[in-house]
């Protein structure tokens, strides 16, 4: 499998979750660095993405073409 690239989008299964963290499978958008993404742990640092319009500070907007997104 080909690691992932930082600024792609993945969908990742997010379970399981503790607390009020998002669960199940999701987009997520890759954030680490591409040499850390192809390191010997096969792992990535993500954000998970949602289309559920919130007003909290945390949640940033992400509107298509941005990132490649499509609609």
């Amino acid at each position: 499998m080909t690691p992932p690239a930082r600024g792609e989008v993945w969908l990742a299964d997010l379970n399981p979750t503790r607390g009020h963290g998002q669960a199940g499978r999701r987009p997520v958008l890759v954030v680490s660095e591409d040499l850390f993404n192809r390191g010997p742990a096969g792992l990535a640092i993500v954000l998970p993405m949602t289309s559920t319009v919130r007003p909290i500070p945390s949640h940033v907007a992400v509107s298509p073409p941005e990132g490649g997104l499509k609609t």
